[in-house]
C-alpha cells in the first residue's frame, strides 16, 4: 500500500533543472515577490497614514465649528 522509495524517485528532467538553476529562475521569483511584499506594505502604510491624517483634520475642523457657537 504504501510506496517504498525507489531509485527511480527524484529528479525527473535533470536538463531542466539544471537550465532553472543556471537561469536564476528562484532567484528572480524570490526578488519579485520581495518587491510585491514591500509595495503592499507601503501602500498600507500610506493608506493608513492618509486615515489618520483625515481623522485629525476633521476633528480640528469640527472643534473649529464649535466655537463659533
Amino acid at each position: 500500500m504504501l510506496r517504498r522509495s525507489d531509485s527511480r524517485d527524484g529528479v525527473k528532467n535533470v536538463q531542466f533543472v539544471s537550465f532553472l538553476q543556471q537561469s536564476g529562475f528562484r532567484k528572480r521569483a524570490l526578488d519579485r515577490h520581495d518587491k510585491t511584499k514591500r509595495f503592499k506594505r507601503a501602500v498600507a502604510l500610506l493608506a493608513i497614514w492618509s486615515f489618520l491624517l483625515a481623522c485629525g483634520w476633521i476633528a480640528y475642523e469640527s472643534a473649529e465649528a464649535l466655537e463659533l457657537f
